[in-house]
């Protein structure tokens, strides 16, 4: 919904001086899962991976996202 999708761009617009860092990145992963933008979402956690590849939150994101087909 639309609502979702406001959402989403004021996390995006907040985190942006934060890009650097794994945390920002698996916040914008969930905004993305919970708006239903998968692809977004997996690109997201993927980053995350890059620098923590032990994060459990990134890896399920990865998962949930993925099992989603739209």
């Amino acid at each position: 919904g639309r609502d979702k999708n406001a959402a989403f761009d004021v996390l995006e617009e907040t985190l942006a001086p934060y890009k650097s860092l794994p945390e920002a990145h698996l916040a914008l992963a969930q905004g993305a899962y919970s708006k239903g933008d998968n692809k977004r979402a997996v690109e997201e956690a993927q980053l995350v991976l890059k620098t923590k590849t032990d994060s459990q939150l990134a890896i399920l994101t990865i998962a949930q996202a993925s099992s989603q087909k739209d």
